[in-house]
């Protein structure tokens, strides 16, 4: 037989974008093009999330203040809350880590998302900055 070890990369898929994304909402919206398929081929399989979201800035107010958050569709999630300002802030980068149990061979999508925690708008990717989510079927 073939039996697969458990641990072992069995598929990696990566999307990136330099495309910026705005919002005032204090609810989550989707980052332009931040979104990655994957399809699981066993369901012992895990999902091991990257995302990198690049060139978050908060308008001038201390009212403005970014979450961002992996997310799939079925409600798996991880998120991080970054810093009020009361000046612009510019350039602050965040890395997100998730493991996703899925059980499932059907086509899964992660998406980078954000919201503002208050009030004013936030931005990603505001200077041409490059933002990307990279998903890795390990063997379960």
């Amino acid at each position: 037989g073939s039996a697969l070890v458990t641990g072992k990369v069995l598929q990696v898929i990566r999307a990136s974008t330099t495309t910026a994304t705005a919002t005032s909402s204090t609810s989550m919206v989707d980052i332009t093009s931040l979104t990655v398929n994957i399809t699981p081929s066993a369901t012992s399989s895990k999902i091991y999330v990257i995302m990198t979201v690049a060139g978050v800035s908060s308008a001038s107010s201390a009212t403005s203040g970014a979450t961002v958050q992996i997310y799939r569709a079925s409600g798996f999630g991880t998120s991080i809350n970054m810093g009020y300002g009361s000046t612009n802030q510019l350039g602050i980068n965040a890395t997100l880590t998730a493991l996703d149990s899925p059980s499932s061979t059907s086509e899964l999508t992660y998406k980078g998302q954000m919201k503002n925690r208050e009030a004013n708008s936030v931005s990603v990717n505001v200077s041409n900055d490059t933002s990307s989510i990279t998903v890795m079927e390990i063997a379960g």
